[in-house]
This record gives C-alpha cells, structure tokens and sequence, in this order.
C-alpha cells in the first residue's frame, strides 16, 4: 500500500470518526520534504482539539514500513515554533493535510511561519552558554565512558545540539 493510499485512509479516519476531536493534521519528515524513497516511513503529528482526540495517535509497520500518527498539543507546537524544543524543523517542513475549520488552517499556518523565522537574538544569548556547559559536560563524561552502547548514545545527543544551535544560527532547519 502506498503512502497516498495509508494518508487518505487516516483523513477519512478522521472524518469520519474523529472530525469535532481534530483540529489538523500534517505530515512532515522525508515525505513533507519530498526526499523520501519507496521504504520511507510517513510521519503525521495532529492537534487534538479534545481528550478523545488524544487518543487517535498510534503506530504501525506495514509491508516493513513505519506509519506514526501522534498527537502534539498546543502549547508543545507553540514551544516548538519559539525554538523551546529543538524540532522546529517538524513546524517549517510541515505540510498540513487536513484541517477542521478555517481557524485550525490560520494557527498551523502561524505556528509554522513562527518556525520559520530565526531564534531571537536574547535567546541565542540565553541558550549558547547552556549548551557551552551541557557540551563540556558530556564530552568530559565521553571520556569515561567504557560502555560503547551509552557512548554513542550521548554522541547522539551532543550532535543534536550542535546541529541545534546551528540551525538557529543559520536560520535553516536541518
């Protein structure tokens, strides 16, 4: 089954069952970007707009592809385009595929214009001194590590910062 197909039977999921609980619906990842191959996973986040709505999110492998659909709420999104969380690019790639009412359109359009723009400049100063002292930290304990799987687990993490910070200062996502 392709994506289009996997897609389409989620939106009318939603319609169906789920249109007063829902407020929108978008992809993002690969897909969104248009750089996905035939064993790409497709990635939805939703704003539920009720508890019921919570409850849609889950997760499947199909034919050995992954399908997500979670729900992120309001004030997770509005951290996310403040650059709060470092996922901003999820907001600016984002493609929104379905929306409850003209309302719903408006605030994913703001939360995703919100992400496209850059970090002020008061939290760039704010958040590179942290990430000075989170790097110094797990590089030092880098050092010590002797298990190879918590090695590369925080390389991980400082890779992700250092990505961070540079798609903020770049004003890219990456």
């Amino acid at each position: 089954m392709n994506h289009e197909k996997v897609l389409e039977l989620f939106i009318d999921k939603i319609k169906r069952d789920y249109a007063e609980d829902v407020a929108f619906l978008a992809i993002m990842g690969s897909y969104a970007r248009g750089t996905h191959h035939e064993r790409s996973d497709l990635d939805l986040f939703f704003l539920p707009s009720t508890p019921r709505g919570e409850s849609l999110g889950f997760t499947f492998i199909l034919d050995g592809i992954g399908y997500d659909l979670w729900p992120i709420s309001l004030s997770r999104l509005q951290n996310i385009a403040n650059h709060k969380e470092p996922l901003a690019s999820i907001l600016a790639e984002a493609k929104i595929k379905y929306w409850h009412s003209e309302e719903d359109l408006e605030i994913f359009q703001a939360l995703k214009e919100k992400a496209k723009t850059s970090a002020s400049k008061e939290f760039l100063l704010e958040i590179l001194p942290l990430l000075k002292s989170k790097l110094q930290e797990t590089g030092f304990s880098l050092f010590l590590m002797k298990d190879l799987a918590a090695f590369r687990t925080s390389a991980m993490k400082q890779v992700k910062s250092i990505l961070y910070v540079l798609s903020l200062l770049l004003q890219e996502t990456i």
